[in-house]
């Protein structure tokens, strides 16, 4: 399976405001241009296709403003977002459908009871031809973005899944009714399972399918999922991303400059653990940690408190590392 490289989310961003502008313009150019074509013409095939990119450009507009509105932060009266503007933007998309449908059905009414010969046959003609090569080109630049961007393919560490016991998983793809997801232990299709996302919300719902080391997880109810791409959390005292972590029951092997000792584990994440601390463990010291079954890697003592110590490391787990290990461990 290909997996598609993770994006920053301010390249997406940008990508997604750039082929929405370009469908904006390109529907414009071609309302123009078959406007005077149809104009010239008579034909009433050339005003169904008017009225097809005239669909385009309201479409587009739409789409171009409610992308903006739909990924605007949280607030008191959007608690979850504002991703529900795009659903009403299809909506009013659907209605213009109808309407235009209605126009030109009267049209072609109209000249089938009082029939007019056409004119300038070969402008018209050459007006479709353009638009046929700049409609093509349209949906290659938004294809090419889909690509990148439309499967969500992070990197780091992304979701914890509970069912019957806590593991980390990598997601793949996710939409407001589930997530296709990279996993490293054996579920089965039909087991209530709990998704935690790095913003620290979670999803509960059942697995609805597998292949190989991927599953499918049926959402029980619909979650915001574009408030938790574009901005990582849907309320603001969570702001910030939180590695998922798990809770577990470790001995490793701690060293502090020429001092070694065995201390118990609490949690781990790709990006660090938890630990019980030695009274000679200090803020701010650079130690080393190794687990069961991994080589020694090099942390830094974040944060002190009631005899536990958080290290974070200096180079995290990368996840084909951790799953691996997981997977042994179990």
């Amino acid at each position: 399976m290909t997996t598609v490289p993770a994006l920053p989310a301010a390249e997406t961003a940008a990508l997604t405001r750039r082929v929405t502008l370009l469908s904006v313009i390109t529907a414009a150019a071609l309302v123009v241009m078959k406007a005077a074509a149809w104009a010239a013409s008579g034909s009433v095939a050339l005003l169904a296709s008017l009225a097809d990119s005239g669909l385009d450009l309201v479409a587009s507009l739409a789409t171009f403003f409610a992308v903006r509105y739909a990924v605007a932060p949280p607030d008191p009266e959007h608690r979850f977002g504002h991703g529900k503007a795009e659903a009403f933007a299809s909506l009013f998309q659907g209605g213009l459908v109808f309407a235009s449908a209605a126009l030109i059905g009267r049209e072609a009414i109209v000249d089938l009871i009082h029939p007019r010969p056409l004119q300038q046959e070969g402008w018209a003609i050459a007006v479709m031809a353009v638009s046929t090569l700049m409609t093509a080109g349209l949906i290659a630049a938004q294809t090419q973005v889909l690509r990148r961007t439309g499967s969500v393919a992070v990197s780091g560490p992304d979701a914890r899944l509970a069912s019957g016991r806590e593991e980390l998983c990598l997601l793949r793809d996710i939409s407001d009714e589930g997530v296709r997801a990279e996993v490293y232990l054996p579920l089965a299709v039909g087991a209530a399972i709990d998704v935690e996302f790095r913003t620290a919300h979670s999803a509960a719902g059942r697995i609805a399918w597998v292949a190989g080391n991927e599953i499918g997880v049926a959402f029980a109810a619909s979650i915001p999922a574009a408030a938790m791409l574009a901005h990582c959390s849907f309320e603001d005292n969570r702001s910030t991303l939180r590695p998922p972590r798990l809770a577990v029951r470790l001995r490793g092997l701690l060293r502090i400059g020429e001092e070694a000792r065995m201390v118990n584990i609490g949690n781990i994440s790709q990006a660090g653990l938890q630990i019980e601390a030695p009274a000679s463990l200090k803020s701010g010291a650079t130690c080393s940690i190794a687990l069961p079954g991994l080589p020694a890697r090099a942390a830094t003592v974040c944060w002190l408190r009631e005899g536990n110590a958080g290290l974070l490391l200096v180079e995290p787990f990368d996840y084909p590392t951790f799953a691996a290990w997981r997977a042994r461990s179990r």
